[in-house]
């Protein structure tokens, strides 16, 4: 290992030999002062209640830094002006790796403080006071400060509003509703847009069909004294087009008449001529209503046919209703909710013209073939662990005609261990597996007596699983599980909230352990490992919560994941064990199907940021921990169900359950587990060339038992003393990410050890301690 350290210094030496050895030539290249940095400063900051972020504003943008080190783009763009004039691969290295100098241009400066006029002009602060200042060094690296001063902005002195009618006003104005431009307020020009989109949103779900935002004028007068402004809103009447001439007409509402909704919309084929195309058409009755103003009318083509019940149940328009976009938006949401749905889009149409008040509704279902067979090689990354396999799949998307789904997967597969054979159990084969999973899926909540009725635009879903799985774990056990689950899943109304309840999951695991795992429990004192590695059964139920605003993943700025998980088990089995007098085994144990069944509860969070700084440059904050306490009919939490260290998802400077637990040290290098666990990662992610990634990345955590055990000492967690016993290792990843498929090389390198002696934990970096990971997708 000592010849690797010698060769990665050597190599270290090497690059910045060559670039202190090249930076006068490399710089002669340069036909200006290189900008390295530009600072904001607002003097009158703390006089106002809101502070412009005048940041995002700067341009140019200096020359990035790689680690926040040096510049490696440029360096490499620098390096490639010295090879031969019009090559291919200097245009390669310039191009693809590198990144041109960023000068410090006055022209931009100027450009920057137009642009800071502009915003502080939309957030009410119309005579701002802004200059730079330059500085450059011996070394031609030029810094660029900003000094503005806000000055005293304008606020709202008096807001009237001049609207068609009272029935507008009172929607608008009256009631709950509240206006956000208030007297007193800065003058902001987005609070203002953010008022039409409040106005839009109220009128539109009240029938308002031809209302849009550019409807809403605002005439401002700034013509007063002590910075003051009068506004006025006002509404403007929607110019139609008819017969090729645009005219305006009234505001009024609109009213649904009929609603034509196409199941398995054709563009090919003329609906009016049902007897040419195989057309059925039926007439529905909006339910409720006995002497309806109109009708649903559901057109089918073919032989994939969709229950009617399923399709009126999933939209939110109604015949004889106002207009509403929040229905369209609800219809559309729940219709796709449909596994045989592909697509649905709704339109309105007059009735005779816009003068009169009735639309007529469209709503073309695009649908997916009903039947879906594949055979696929698959790759697969279990808690860090590289695998291959293959599947074979059928779904039929319309099983039962109400848009249920069935999917069957058989499947075979192994995973690799890679790493170090000092410092990993057995060989290369670390797990071989094969499976058969069932899966029904229905677009509802499946519960008695109505009480699942849960609006479609939630997104309900019920899913019962059955499945049956063998495993063999290279020289430790074979493990037989089977599976039976029932679950639903459900979002709330702003579409960031995600719910997944399983209040019956079901497991029997049946365990046959190999002589090397025999002969490490017989050596121990305590039971732990012996309940973990014995075939068991677990009756439980779990509910998880997610929050999220990472529907659009790399746009600028921050991004939240956040998911709280609980899960019981065992408690149903144990009252009827104790209920009907069950006898106990020798263990002391009650039995279900002829084994030990598991009785614990727990609980996990995980707190994720990203932010975004470029669409590809990104840095991720993570925390995660959690509890488990076996009771009752057990002393140790099942192994599927423990917490575990080490790994490519967490603590990639450890092998794959091979970290703690606590302060444990051992040489036998067996999998742990345990009942609480705390880490916390951040890594830097940005791109190198095209698809290819470098992540640098630091990781904290460790597992505990809750508690002592007389095979692990130093393994139980002590508010005492766990904060001393958190292990450490940073690192560099390699990531090729082609959008759908994301291959990952991390190295970790631990630096803090909670196994060694409590003084002497820091570790040197050293690449003979490296952990290398290969696995698939990103960590987190």
């Amino acid at each position: 290992m000592k010849s690797k350290n010698v060769a990665f210094g050597l190599l270290l030496a090497l690059l910045l030999g060559v670039a202190v050895s090249c930076a006068p030539s490399r710089k002669a290249y340069r036909t200006n002062n290189l900008l390295v940095k530009s600072n904001v400063f607002v003097y009158d900051a703390d006089s106002v209640d809101v502070v412009p972020n005048l940041s995002s504003f700067v341009v140019p943008i200096p020359n990035t830094k790689f680690l926040g080190l040096f510049r490696l783009n440029l360096f490499t763009y620098e390096i490639g002006n010295m090879l031969r004039k019009d090559s291919k691969f200097k245009n390669f290295l310039q191009k693809s790796w590198g990144e041109a100098p960023v000068y410090a241009d006055t022209a931009f400066f100027y450009k920057t403080i137009s642009q800071f006029n502009q915003e502080l002009f939309n957030q009410g602060f119309f005579n701002p006071e802004i200059s730079f200042k330059t500085f450059v060094n011996n070394k031609n690296n030029a810094k660029v400060y900003y000094l503005v001063r806000l000055n005293e902005p304008y606020t709202y002195n008096v807001v009237d509003n001049y609207l068609p009618d009272t029935v507008i006003s009172d929607l608008v104005f009256g009631g709950e509703s509240e206006t956000l431009i208030k007297p007193g307020d800065i003058l902001n020009s987005y609070t203002l847009d953010d008022e039409r989109s409040r106005i839009t949103e109220i009128l539109r779900n009240n029938g308002y069909y031809l209302f849009s935002k550019d409807l809403i004028e605002y005439v401002v007068d700034t013509n007063l004294l002590n910075k003051k402004a009068n506004i006025a809103i006002n509404i403007n009447k929607p110019i139609i087009q008819e017969k090729g001439v645009n005219k305006s007409i009234d505001l009024k509402k609109y009213y649904i008449r009929n609603v034509h909704v196409y199941s398995n919309f054709d563009s090919h084929i003329n609906y009016r001529r049902t007897y040419e195309n195989d057309i059925r058409v039926s007439q529905h009755i909006p339910e409720g209503d006995t002497a309806t103003n109109g009708l649903f009318y559901i057109y089918e083509i073919g032989k994939q046919k969709l229950r009617a019940d399923v399709l009126l149940n999933s939209i939110y328009i109604k015949p004889g209703g106002e207009y509403q976009h929040n229905a369209v938006n609800w219809s559309s949401r729940s219709l796709t909710n449909i596994p045989s749905v592909r697509y649905a889009a709704i339109s309105f149409d007059p009735v005779g013209s816009y003068n009169d008040s009735l639309l007529d509704c469209s709503v073309r279902i695009t649908r997916k073939k009903l039947h879906a067979f594949s055979i696929s090689p698959e790759v697969t990354n279990n808690g860090g662990r590289l695998g291959f396999g293959a599947s074979t799949n059928y779904n039929n998307r319309n099983i039962f005609k109400g848009g249920e789904s069935l999917q069957l997967t058989a499947s075979g597969s192994f995973e690799l261990q890679f790493g170090s054979t000092e410092t990993q159990v057995g060989n290369l084969l670390h797990t071989a597996q094969a499976g058969i999973t069932t899966t029904l899926f229905f677009p509802r909540i499946l519960l008695p007596f109505g009480w699942g009725n849960m609006p479609g635009y939630n997104l309900p879903r019920t899913n019962i699983d059955l499945g049956f799985s063998y495993q063999k774990r290279a020289d430790l056990y074979d493990r037989i599980i089977s599976n039976v689950a029932m679950g639903y899943s459900w979002r709330s109304n702003n579409s960031k909230l995600s719910h997944y309840f399983s209040p019956i999951d079901f497991n029997y695991v049946s365990i046959d352990k190999e002589p090397i795992l025999e002969n490490y429990i017989s050596q121990m004192k305590g039971s732990l490992y012996e309940r973990q590695y014995t075939s068991h059964t677990l009756l439980g139920m779990r509910y998880s919560l997610v929050v999220s605003n990472q529907s659009d993943k790399k746009k600028k700025g921050v991004h939240h994941y956040f998911r709280v998980n609980a899960e019981a088990s065992g408690n149903f089995l144990n009252l009827m064990s104790t209920t009907f007098n069950q006898e106990r085994d020798s263990l002391g144990l009650y039995n279900f199907l002829g084994s030990p069944y598991s009785q614990f509860v727990m609980g996990d969070l995980e707190y994720r940021l990203y932010h975004y700084f470029t669409p590809d440059n990104v840095i991720v904050f993570r925390f995660a921990t959690g509890i488990g306490f076996p009771y009752g009919n057990s002393v140790a939490l099942p192994v599927e169900k423990a917490f575990y260290g080490g790994g490519a998802n967490d603590m990639r400077g450890w092998g794959l359950k091979l970290l703690g637990p606590g302060s444990y040290q051992s040489d036998l290098l067996i999998e742990r587990v345990a009942d609480v666990a705390i880490k916390a990662n951040v890594e830097y992610r940005f791109p190198i060339y095209k698809f290819i990634r470098i992540a640098a990345f630091l990781d904290v955590g460790n597992v505990w038992l809750w508690n002592a055990d007389p095979d692990f000492q130093g393994g139980e967690f002590n508010f005492k003393r766990f904060y001393k016993e958190f292990a450490v290792n940073t690192g560099l990843g390699l990531r090729l990410d082609f959008n759908f498929f994301v291959l990952r090389l991390d190295v970790g390198i631990p630096f803090v050890d909670p196994s060694l002696p409590e003084n002497d934990r820091f570790m040197k970096l050293k690449m003979s301690n490296a952990v290398w990971n290969i696995a698939i997708g990103y960590p987190f």
